[in-house]
């Protein structure tokens, strides 16, 4: 079993010494590629971890260009399907709300699960949108991809740092609010209605307030402790690499034609 299929399969605390060692690999491999990124973010105050993520390539990916303005419903349907691969929100939220010590903290992790539940779970509205591209001929193509690093950045982060997770987290709120734009203008040329993609309307409106709330009450505070900026520094840093690894897979994948059929 592969360290990404061990995670898929326990997604909960585990204690067993080598998948734990296998995880601390994989973060140690990780931060060594971005280590110069990682004290460029040690060497700043967190307010102004902002820009250098909204600058970064993972967050401007061309990618979003195409789903704005030129990708199919094939296309989406294949992304989409992409998005349901990776590990469930709530229980990251919950993982990194849980080891907080500072009450607006909790509160900060709180509030977004709350959000993830209105106006219905999330889950649902996203179910809905991939339903309604299948309608639309997506079929059932998949990318030629590999989203192994991706989610486990979020897998570490559950299982071994909570402070590692609320860096990747932040840095995800912050992109998600640039690729839920892009998507619902996709949506909205392929002709989806309002309530066909409502999971991207309302992304497109609270990630930046769910950032700015992160930012405020739990990075900032948290982060005078060497070491948590450090781990956060680390989860963003991370992230980013990770993610624009990815996303530089799906255009390649898009450019040479390969969404394949699944079986």
């Amino acid at each position: 079993m592969t360290l990404i299929q061990d995670c898929d399969a326990h997604f909960r605390p585990k204690r067993d010494g080598a998948f734990r060692l296998a995880l601390e690999s994989w973060r140690h491999a990780q931060a060594a590629r971005v280590a110069r990124q990682v004290e460029s973010l040690m060497r700043m105050d967190p307010r102004d971890w902002q820009v250098l993520i909204e600058a970064h390539d993972a967050a401007r990916h061309p990618w979003y260009d195409e789903l704005r303005a030129h990708a199919d419903a094939a296309t989406f349907g294949a992304f989409l399907r992409e998005e349901k691969a990776m590990p469930a929100f709530i229980p990251l939220l919950t993982a990194v709300g849980e080891a907080q010590a500072l009450p607006s903290a909790r509160r900060a992790v709180e509030e977004n699960i709350a959000d993830e539940h209105r106006p219905v779970p999330h889950s649902e509205l996203f179910a809905r949108l991939l339903a309604a591209s299948e309608r639309r001929g997506a079929g059932s193509g998949t990318f030629d991809s590999v989203l192994d690093d991706t989610n486990l950045v979020f897998y570490y982060g559950y299982f071994a740092c909570a402070d590692f997770a609320a860096g990747a987290l932040y840095a995800t709120e912050l992109m998600l609010h640039r690729r839920a734009s892009a998507m619902l203008a996709g949506l909205t040329r392929l002709g989806f209605d309002a309530h066909e993609s409502e999971f991207m309307r309302i992304h497109a409106a609270c990630d930046e307030e769910h950032a700015a709330q992160w930012l405020a009450a739990l990075i900032v505070p948290s982060a005078v402790d060497p070491r948590v900026k450090r781990a956060q520094a680390t989860g963003i840093a991370v992230r980013l690499a990770t993610s624009a690894r990815y996303l530089d897979r799906l255009q390649h994948s898009l450019k040479s034609n390969s969404i394949e059929v699944a079986l």
